[in-house]
């Protein structure tokens, strides 16, 4: 009815019947909507899990595959085969990420790099390295190494010391050490001897003994020219180790060379008597037994003034026996004027007592002519100012031994004034028997002159 209005009771009392399920309905969709709510959330979580489950799971199958191919990488080289080893390390560099690793890959792939003759790329790799740690040792010797190739020696010297004095991971002492026998081998390459000797004596005072690095640096020294400081170093070798044969092997070749023939025997004898390597050959121990029986004889040989006069006076009689016998076979084959001027020297030296024993011991100057013409015999019956004679060998091969450790020069003898000495070798009294000779070598010419 229009205008009909419920009466304040009825109102009141379907008010109180209303409002319990208002409160009822309230609670209810707050109840759906959190159910909703914690719906989604689940979703959302178990969504982010499994996404965040499948991105570990690829980047641990990146991580795996990245590990794999350096792996391979690492192989492919140590089995020589570098072009395979920049595929995979390059693959392995795809899978990678940021770090630790990746620098390790990328310095594989440089060496793969330089192993395979690409050298100027590999020179990039290294060089983007050494931007990154300008101080890393490793680094600084590879592009030490890629400039030698290049011939650059101003860079090459330059990464070697800073390589030398670079950072290194592991024995740093060790590496360093190596580093500069390898700079040294390089400056003795580049015939820089002088500063391949300072690197040599620099590791040999910084380092502990050791019979292996002494008998390393000798060695270099020696390559170097420098034979008496090598004689030195494999001398500290033997010392250190008296029973290793091969010290004393090389101080005695070594004392050979330098003409201590006396040193040479006592030693070469010495190591006669060790026990050789297990590779030691019978080729090697009949030159070992040969050069000790040499550095013997060639001590009966010796003519030079550093010896009693009697002793000298013999050595140059019997050596003079030995040269002639040389000559008169060679004038048989090869009878040119030099050898028949020679063989007309050697008889007036020998006609009527000029050639005896006391003569000798009498007269310095008479000596030092005889062993001039030992000497020159020798020379000039021997390749290549004699090819036709052929290489002497025994005595006559020890005596041109000391013939060219000495140089003479081919003097004319005061009975044969028309000999013309070689002008182009040095003067005997001013190299065998250095300087206060004056006396003889006026003796020694026709009418002092």
């Amino acid at each position: 009815m229009r205008g009909h209005t419920f009466p304040r009771q009825v109102r009141t009392e379907v008010m109180q019947q209303t409002l319990p399920y208002a409160a009822t309905s309230r609670r209810g969709l707050i109840l759906h909507d959190s159910l909703a709510f914690l719906a989604l959330l689940g979703a959302s979580v178990a969504l982010f899990g499994v996404t965040l489950f499948l991105f570990n799971s690829f980047q641990a199958h990146r991580a795996d595959l990245a590990q794999r191919w350096s792996a391979r990488g690492r192989m492919e080289l140590s089995r020589n085969q570098p072009e395979q080893a920049v595929s995979a390390l390059r693959t392995a560099l795809s899978y990678g990420s940021e770090g630790t690793d990746e620098r390790a890959n990328q310095l594989l792939l440089a060496q793969a790099l330089d192993a395979a003759g690409h050298t100027d790329e590999a020179t990039n790799y290294f060089l983007n390295l050494h931007d990154a740690t300008p101080g890393d040792g490793s680094i600084n010797l590879q592009l030490a190494r890629l400039a030698r190739r290049k011939d650059d020696e101003a860079e090459a010297d330059n990464y070697y010391r800073a390589a030398i004095y670079g950072s290194w991971e592991g024995d740093a002492v060790i590496r360093r050490r190596q580093t500069r026998l390898e700079l040294a081998d390089y400056l003795i390459q580049q015939h820089q001897l002088a500063e391949a000797r300072n690197e040599l004596f620099t590791v040999a005072g910084n380092a502990p003994a050791d019979v292996q690095l002494d008998l390393d640096i000798a060695r270099k020294l020696e390559t170097a020219g420098f034979v008496q400081d090598a004689l030195t170093f494999y001398q500290k070798a033997a010392t250190a180790d008296p029973h290793a044969r091969l010290p004393l092997e090389l101080a005695g070749t070594a004392a050979y060379n330098l003409g201590d023939y006396a040193e040479a025997e006592r030693l070469l004898n010495h190591a006669l008597v060790e026990r050789p390597a297990p590779n030691h050959t019978a080729e090697q121990q009949q030159h070992l037994e040969a050069l000790a029986e040499n550095a013997r004889r060639i001590q009966q040989l010796n003519l030079t003034r550093d010896q009693p006069a009697v002793e000298r006076a013999d050595h140059i009689l019997n050596a003079s026996k030995i040269a002639q016998a040389r000559l008169q076979s060679c004038l048989k084959t090869n009878p040119s004027s030099t050898l028949t001027s020679l063989n007309a020297r050697w008889t007036a030296a020998t006609a009527g007592t000029a050639g005896d024993r006391r003569t000798l011991l009498e007269n310095a100057a008479a000596q030092d002519t005889w062993t001039n013409l030992v000497y020159t015999t020798e020379q000039d019956t021997a390749p290549p100012l004699n090819p036709v004679c052929g290489q002497p060998t025994g005595d006559d091969a020890l005596l041109l031994r000391l013939a060219d450790a000495a140089q003479p020069v081919s003097a004319p003898a005061p009975q044969v004034p028309a000999a013309i000495p070689d002008a182009n070798r040095p003067s005997l009294v001013r190299r065998i028997f250095g300087a206060g000779s004056k006396t003889a070598t006026k003796e020694q010419t026709p009418n002092g002159k």
